[in-house]
């Protein structure tokens, strides 16, 4: 597909922007919890999966901190996958009329949502700051979708590390919570439904998306891609902020997923990245971990904002 001098432009940046994504929140002093031998039982693993981006080994640090604080009989598996990345950056055939159209599409939201942020004159919000965040937000467009219209031997290459990461989760731990960022939920939502695969789909008590684009058009029932919960896992929960201009809620697209509208931040790239440390999305996750341990949940003044107790029996339907 032919790109015009912005859209190659706004690749660019979102090149440089992915570098500053993969280290958004990391604290050095942190040290990740690594993945327990397999001859270690645990009570719950969490399986953590990016989205795109130059993502390295540790990107999840900062929120496994937070998360332990919450949850400190929890482990933690990390998947990464960047190295087959390259897939994403191919530049596609003219001839891909559907594609065309789903970019076509997803720019033409972005330039409301832009219009909408350039009405709002608020004194705290930096106009150069937001223009640049848009600008760098399109150029996530093409990478995401490439996923789509990737071969399906290279779909599920990139679905196997996290696919390899549950399957060991699920001989050493009483329950796994699979958490996923950005195009990661895609990702993640293919591999635990097992739709492009044969076998029965995978087991998780808990699946959290924060920053999903499943509900564009493109992805939602896209060559059979189904639009309920994975039949194995026992609660989902969406996170999404207003402002980010990658995600949305997925409620009114799927059956079997809880919303959950948090605002990270006013600028675009920063609403999509900043969901790891957030503290009501860390309360959220936490407490829907704890929740799926039977365990008596600590809620905190950012919890209450986020997440009612009322939520609890939906969340853990089983009482596990």
């Amino acid at each position: 597909m032919a790109l015009s001098a912005s859209s190659r432009s706004a690749r660019g940046l979102a090149a440089v922007c992915c570098l500053a994504l993969a280290a958004c929140g990391k604290d050095s002093r942190t040290a990740p919890t690594p993945t327990p031998p397999e001859s270690v039982r645990v009570a719950q693993t969490v399986v953590i999966i990016h989205g795109v981006g130059n993502q390295k080994a540790g990107y999840s640090e900062p929120l496994q901190a937070l998360l332990k604080l919450r949850i400190p009989d929890a482990a933690f598996s990390e998947v990464l996958w960047s190295d087959l990345g390259t897939f994403l950056m191919r530049t596609a055939p003219e001839a891909n009329p559907e594609l065309r159209r789903a970019e076509a599409e997803w720019e033409q939201e972005m330039a409301q949502e832009e219009r909408r942020l350039e009405m709002m004159r608020s004194p705290h919000l930096d106009t150069e700051r937001a223009r640049q965040e848009h600008q760098a937000a399109r150029g996530y467009v093409g990478p995401i979708l490439q996923y789509e219209f990737l071969s399906r031997a290279e779909r599920l290459r990139i679905q196997g590390r996290l696919r390899d990461a549950i399957e060991r989760a699920a001989r050493n731990s009483d329950r796994i919570a699979v958490v996923a960022h950005s195009l990661g939920s895609v990702i993640a939502f293919d591999v635990l439904h097992g739709w492009e695969q044969d076998g029965a789909p995978l087991r998780a008590d808990l699946f959290c998306t924060f920053g999903s684009p499943l509900n564009k058009s493109i992805f939602r029932g896209h060559n059979g891609r189904p639009v309920v919960a994975p039949p194995s896992v026992s609660s989902w929960i969406n996170v999404y902020s207003p402002s980010d201009m990658i995600a949305s809620g997925l409620g009114p697209g799927y059956v079997g997923v809880t919303d959950r509208r948090i605002e990270t931040s006013v600028l675009p790239l920063t609403a999509h990245s900043s969901y790891w440390t957030h503290p009501e999305v860390i309360g959220l996750f936490a407490t829907a971990g704890l929740a799926m341990g039977n365990a008596p949940p600590s809620y905190g003044p950012a919890v209450l904002r986020a997440f009612s107790s009322r939520d609890l029996p939906r969340l853990n339907p089983a009482g596990r």
